[in-house]
């Protein structure tokens, strides 16, 4: 017997919305707590660094390095992104 179905249910994507400051404030908490476990050592920083950015609704994180060609200069390489997306369940009846 199948599952009764979902009626008049919508999933709604909230447009991209710069976090909330109280968001804002404990996400920059937690990451300052990560990268302070994950940054390299002090006496390496210079060649080699971790450092993270807010994008609208992302986290970015990137490595810092001077460029290979001109050490005056630094490069950021992100390595990863996360994207929080809110959803709504919009109308309709469960039953």
């Amino acid at each position: 017997m199948n599952p009764p179905a979902l009626s008049s249910v919508e999933i709604a994507e909230i447009p991209d919305m710069a976090f909330t400051e109280l968001e804002l404030a404990r996400h920059k908490r937690d990451l300052e707590s990560f990268m302070k476990r994950r940054r390299p050592p002090v006496h390496i920083r210079d060649k080699l660094d971790h450092g993270y950015r807010f994008v609208g609704q992302s986290v970015e994180l990137y490595d810092i390095h001077p460029d290979f060609r001109d050490p005056s200069v630094k490069r950021e390489t992100p390595f990863a992104k996360a994207t929080y997306v809110e959803r709504r369940i919009i109308g309709g009846s469960f039953g």
